[in-house]
């Protein structure tokens, strides 16, 4: 049963960022109640793969250090509820696609980033994915979300994860700055054992 500590370790490891960055995250996640919490020593509660997906979001949608993680839980809130749509707006799935992992197939047309996060989290720590590797990549200042498959560099599934939009602004290319935060398999994994073991 891994707890929030480990998590913590597990995810600034994967991340490559200090324990305390990531610390501080995950202490404005549970303080808002968005990581499971309890009893203390042998009594904490084991972390979910919810608890993980949503520490791995906040991580990668918030500034890496500075007063921006003040904006922990409003950035987790924000991209980890953005939707699986088609360039129109309508809700997808992952079912319509080929060698997709079953915990990513079962979710429905128009799922959220975190529970696609929980998806591949759970395939990671059962050894569902097979052939799947996933990298996420998150997208700024305008919010949304790019979950792959990768394979040599070649892109071989992905959803976009963004809003229903107005059929004026379909197809609008994102205009100035663009800053993007990815990560891959390796940290999904990483966290995937770490689960497992409980």
């Amino acid at each position: 049963m891994a707890s929030p500590k480990e998590l913590v370790e597990c995810v600034a490891e994967a991340f490559g960022l200090p324990v305390a960055t990531v610390g501080m995250h995950d202490r404005a996640l549970s303080d808002a109640g968005l990581r499971t919490k309890g009893g203390r020593g042998l009594n904490v509660p084991p972390v979910t793969a919810a608890d993980a997906a949503r520490l791995m979001i906040a991580v990668s949608a918030t500034p890496v250090s500075g007063a921006a993680i003040a904006n922990t839980v409003e950035q987790c809130r924000q991209y980890g509820a953005l939707q699986a749509v088609d360039r129109r707006g309508a809700p997808l799935a992952w079912r319509q696609r080929r060698s997709v992992p079953s915990s990513l197939r079962d979710l429905p047309a128009g799922h959220t980033v975190e529970e696609a996060l929980i998806g591949l989290i759970i395939g990671a720590s059962d050894g569902s994915l097979g052939g799947f590797t996933p990298r996420v990549t998150f997208y700024a200042p305008v919010v949304r979300v790019l979950v792959s498959s990768v394979s040599n560099s070649k892109t071989f599934e992905a959803i976009e994860y963004g809003h229903v939009r107005p059929s004026s602004e379909i197809g609008m290319p994102q205009k100035g700055l663009v800053q993007e935060r990815q990560f891959g398999a390796d940290c999904i994994e990483a966290v995937g054992r770490l689960l497992a073991r409980s």
